[in-house]
């Protein structure tokens, strides 16, 4: 998550490097930037990508190897691998301002929400029944509220686990968000304790089927957003309550290029071709422009109506 209005940024790359972009409004406008790369580099030579940065700049993600993916903190330009149970997988998704940083890891065959605490690793609790209770635990805030999901299949071999959005208070108590799908994932939250997310449905009717999803938010109030909305998902939430994420749109009956969309006072405003991943208290927005599907994405930077493509 962005949580003010001139703070570093990081870009989710799926590349050798992690790259983190630091940019600020140089006018009451806001309508023009300076910016600048930072290679943050990987463990042993590896694959790395990030995934949360907080106000000090910590930025935390993993690196990937052919032998396992190992959850990284990147501070004061160097980078730690985070410590994991006997699992042999880690991964890291965001931090709070007091350094608390949340995701998931591998143990015991499933794939467990995790909180890391003064460098001491902790499973958060999953939901009961089904043979593969699991979960991640996706964003965090500043009173340690964590934002995530928990989900488990009815048998072994079922391909889409049923999954509820849920979150866990400072003392690590669960609490299931309300839903009426069979599949849900709280994605983000912010100081207040609003999330977003998504719920979904099976296509087809069946639960075996890829689920179509409709963006999110909980507390004060459970609701579902309109407006182009076509498989969509909110991926990032502010505290002013503005939200942003992505929603697909059909193209000749098939599922196409997704949009980039910024949710506010009831409206979705449709930012273009694209994915927008995070916020800011400003609504400054980061993502992606171009399709998922082809060559052609651009990292890009949407604030008061400018695109501002940052590859160049």
């Amino acid at each position: 998550m962005l949580r003010s209005s001139k703070h570093p940024i990081t870009l989710r790359f799926t590349r050798r490097w992690c790259v983190a972009l630091s940019f600020f409004a140089v006018g009451p406008a806001a309508a023009q930037f300076s910016y600048q790369f930072t290679d943050l580099g990987a463990l042993w030579g590896a694959a790395s990508q990030a995934h949360g940065i907080n106000d000090q700049g910590q930025v935390v993600g993993y690196s990937v190897t052919s032998q396992t993916v190992t959850a990284l903190l990147w501070t004061g330009g160097a980078v730690t691998a985070l410590p994991h149970l006997a699992g042999q997988y880690s991964t890291a998704v965001d931090i709070n301002n007091h350094g608390v940083i949340v995701g998931g890891i591998a143990f015991g065959g499933y794939y467990r929400p995790a909180v890391w605490r003064n460098g001491v690793v902790e499973q958060l609790s999953r939901a009961g029944g089904g043979v593969t209770p699991e979960g991640v635990a996706n964003s965090i805030n500043d009173a340690g509220v964590v934002s995530g999901t928990t989900s488990f299949r009815d048998h072994p071999l079922q391909i889409f686990s049923y999954s509820t959005a849920v979150t866990w208070d400072a003392s690590g108590v669960r609490t299931e968000l309300p839903d009426n799908s069979p599949y849900a994932a709280g994605l983000a939250i912010n100081a207040a304790g609003q999330v977003a997310g998504y719920i979904g449905f099976p296509s087809g009717g069946s639960t075996h089927n890829l689920p179509s999803t409709l963006p999110t938010t909980w507390m004060p109030a459970y609701s579902t957003q309109t407006g182009l909305i076509w498989d969509a998902r909110a991926n990032d939430i502010n505290d002013r309550g503005q939200f942003v994420g992505t929603t697909g749109v059909p193209s000749g009956g098939s599922p196409a290029h997704p949009r980039a969309i910024l949710w506010h006072d009831g409206m979705a405003v449709d930012l273009g071709q694209g994915t927008a991943h995070a916020l800011n208290e400003a609504a400054q927005i980061v993502g992606h422009s171009g399709s998922t599907f082809s060559a052609g994405m651009r990292a890009t930077l949407w604030h008061d109506g400018t695109t501002l493509d940052l590859n160049t």
